[in-house]
C-alpha cells in the first residue's frame, strides 16, 4: 500500500517536517526582515501603508490625554497595540494560524519602529508633515535626554521583533498533525522478576488470588 502524504510527514525528521502554515509564517518573517534591512526612502513595501495609517491614527487618539509626549509616542504605541490585540483575539477564538500571522505583523512593527528610532538623530526618513522637527523619536529622545541611548532602544526593539518572529512559527506548525511529537507507546505489564525474589512475588500473587476467591 502506498503511504499517504501524512504518513510521509509523520515519518520525516522534525527538522524536515515543516508544515505549510509554518513555512508561510517563515516566509512572512523573511519578508519582514527584508523590510527592516532594505527600507528605502519611499517605503515601497505593501505592509508599510497600513502601518503608516495605524501610526498616524495613534497620534490623535493618544492626544486626547492632553500630554505632548504621549501624543508623540502614540503612533508607535498604536503600531504595537493593534496587532497585539488582533493576535490575542485570534488565539482566544482558537485560530492559531491567524494569531501567528498577527504575531508576525507585530514583529514587523517592532522592527519598523526600530528604524524610526534609529533615524532620530539624522532625521533622514520622509515624514508626512514634511517638517523634520515633527519627528516623533527625535522629539521624545530630546525630551527624555536619551539620544545617546538611541542604539540601545533600537537593539531592544529588534530583539523583540526577532523573538516574535520565532514565536509566531510555533502555533502555525501546530496546524500540521504530522509535526506533532509521536505519542508514547502503550506500556504493558511489568516483567516478572527472576530468581528467589521472583518466586516470592509469584507465591504472594497466588496467595492473593486464593484470598480473593474465598
Amino acid at each position: 500500500m502506498r503511504p499517504t502524504p501524512g504518513d510521509v510527514r509523520a515519518s520525516a525528521s522534525p527538522l524536515v517536517r515543516l508544515s505549510a502554515p509554518a513555512a508561510a509564517i517563515a516566509a512572512a518573517a523573511a519578508y519582514g526582515h527584508q523590510f527592516r534591512t532594505h527600507f528605502d526612502e519611499r517605503g515601497e513595501f505593501l505592509i508599510h501603508l497600513p502601518n503608516l495609517l495605524i501610526h498616524e491614527l495613534g497620534h490623535p487618539l493618544f492626544g486626547l490625554a492632553g500630554h505632548d509626549e504621549l501624543t508623540a509616542l502614540g503612533g508607535s504605541l498604536m503600531q504595537g497595540i493593534v496587532p497585539l490585540v488582533a493576535a490575542l483575539v485570534a488565539f482566544w477564538r482558537r485560530q492559531p494560524l491567524i494569531g501567528a500571522l498577527m504575531l508576525c505583523w507585530l514583529a514587523m512593527n517592532c522592527r519598523d519602529v526600530a528604524v524610526y528610532v534609529d533615524d532620530a538623530q539624522d532625521r533622514l526618513l520622509p515624514l508626512t508633515t514634511g517638517d523634520e522637527d515633527s519627528h516623533d523619536w527625535w522629539y521624545l529622545l530630546q525630551v527624555w535626554d536619551r539620544m545617546a541611548q538611541r542604539t540601545l532602544y533600537v537593539r531592544r526593539l529588534e530583539a523583540w521583533g526577532m523573538t516574535l518572529y520565532v514565536a509566531s512559527i510555533a502555533p502555525a506548525a501546530a496546524q500540521d498533525p504530522g509535526f506533532r511529537p509521536p505519542a508514547l507507546a502503550p506500556q504493558g505489564p511489568p516483567p516478572i522478576p527472576k530468581g528467589a525474589l521472583g518466586w516470592t512475588f509469584c507465591r504472594a500473587g497466588v496467595a492473593e488470588s486464593w484470598i480473593r476467591a474465598d
